[in-house]
């Protein structure tokens, strides 16, 4: 019999914390509830979707302006350029690069999107314009994000 009991007043225990975990919940949600309406709950909309924010705007438009800018340097040249070499005439006509690796997130925006095939070795070339005969023996890489 005292093992029994010994159960029974560890059970109340448990339950006695678990009541005061619930009550503190109540008290809790209660005076938010008050502070909610004192100020009106006008004030208090809540919105599960993140809105999308100006900067990220502001990098599409500039990277599509920046791919334009690039489309143009290597049509051109008449050849396949590599990142660096965009980067460079990109850079002295006032297109700023962000990241600690410039070159690589560059080559990853050139790479993602989707507006360039990657010619191993040699560079990038518009996916959208002929490639010239020169190079039509190269490995060509496009994206995978088609």
């Amino acid at each position: 019999m005292d093992e029994f009991l010994r159960l029974a007043y560890e059970r109340r225990e448990r339950l006695r914390r678990e009541l005061a975990l619930v009550e503190n919940l109540i008290t809790e949600h209660e005076r938010l509830e008050s502070s909610t309406r004192r100020l009106g709950s006008d004030n208090y909309q809540l919105e599960l979707v993140p809105p999308s924010s100006p900067r990220r705007r502001r990098a599409a438009v500039d990277n599509s302006a920046l791919f334009d800018a690039a489309e143009r340097l290597i049509l051109a040249e008449e050849k396949p350029l590599s990142r660096s070499q965009l980067m460079t005439r990109l850079e002295r006509d006032g297109f700023e690069f962000p990241g600690t690796d410039k070159a690589k997130v560059f080559g990853t925006n050139l790479w993602r999107s989707r507006r360039f095939i990657s010619l191993k070795g040699l560079g990038y070339w518009p996916e959208a314009h002929p490639l010239p005969a020169a190079y039509r023996g190269i490995e060509q890489r496009s994206s995978m994000l088609k």
